[in-house]
């Protein structure tokens, strides 16, 4: 752990200025991640949209309730997943930026599902294009994050390697444009590739930009979830806790998350930025208020 601290604070002071695409923009400096003392950490409490993905897919819930929904719980934030919007107009996107302006809750991120885990270029480049796409679009949403994607499982007769060589150049094109925009791209520990905390550190040290981070996501790992969450806490930018973490291999067991304790390692770590939860279970009108309580009273 102590390794991992020191590699992602000499990244984030490497990383100082724009790359790619980005690099005839002013030399921006970025804030080393320096070390905070326990209880002197940031940590902002969201909720991602993805919680009512049953109400929103079944036209129950719509973006501008959701909005409004966790302005009622007293949030810092609210995650709107680009999945469940109605529209993707520009004046759309521009009326949620609005309404989270005026209600002073301000938008945490969108998330997107990219894949480039594909062994064809020629579809690895579409997904590029819709990862560019997504963020001229969370730019005009006021979004200054996006939760994306390394991609699906590796397809059989296909290395891990190859998978590397996938998802390393393409999603690098794309953190080079989202910096030009000044949005960071966040790769989530989604399930497929990459899933452990290893291969996300792995990518995040080869793309090497202070655009580019970890979306940790505390429910998908195969196993010996908390020490992987310690290994990718370093190098999160947002942080996603479910209330139940699922083993990613087939049948695996589930078990309830210690909030308490995920919580009290951000704070070891002095995170600063935002902790959304991620409901997936049966009744999140029920539960949601209360993790939400629970969360409040952990983070102080």
């Amino acid at each position: 752990m102590k390794s991992s601290n020191m590699k992602r604070r000499v990244f984030f002071k490497t990383g100082a200025a724009l790359v790619g695409s980005a690099a005839a923009l002013p030399q921006l400096k970025v804030p080393a991640a320096q070390a905070a003392p326990f209880n002197q950490h940031r940590i902002k409490l969201s909720l991602a949209a993805y919680s009512f993905r049953d109400q929103f897919r079944n036209n129950e819930l719509a973006m501008e309730k959701f909005i409004d929904y966790c302005y009622d719980l007293d949030l810092d934030g609210t995650e709107l997943t680009s999945y469940f919007f109605s529209s993707e107009d520009d004046a759309y996107l521009l009326g949620l930026r609005s309404k989270c302006f005026h209600l002073g809750l301000p938008i945490s991120g969108t998330a997107i599902g990219n894949d480039f885990i594909n062994p064809v270029a020629a579809e690895r480049k579409k997904e590029v294009e819709s990862v560019k796409y997504w963020v001229d679009k969370a730019a005009i949403l006021g979004a200054p994050s996006i939760r994306v994607f390394g991609g699906g499982h590796i397809p059989e007769g296909h290395s891990i390697q190859e998978a590397y060589d996938w998802v390393i150049p393409n999603m690098k094109e794309c953190v080079d444009y989202a910096a030009s925009k000044g949005i960071v791209l966040a790769i989530e520990n989604h399930g497929g590739f990459p899933t452990t905390s290893e291969q996300v550190i792995k990518i995040v040290q080869a793309i090497d930009s202070p655009w580019f981070g970890v979306n940790l996501d505390t429910g998908n790992f195969d196993s010996d979830w908390y020490r992987q969450i310690a290994e990718l806490i370093p190098y999160s930018v947002v942080v996603q806790l479910k209330v139940s973490m699922r083993s990613t291999v087939q049948d695996g067991k589930r078990m309830t998350a210690d909030a308490e304790r995920i919580v009290k390692m951000l704070k070891n770590e002095g995170y600063r930025r935002y902790l959304a939860l991620e409901y997936e279970q049966d009744d999140p009108y029920k539960e949601i208020p209360q993790w939400i309580a629970h969360l409040q009273d952990l983070i102080g």
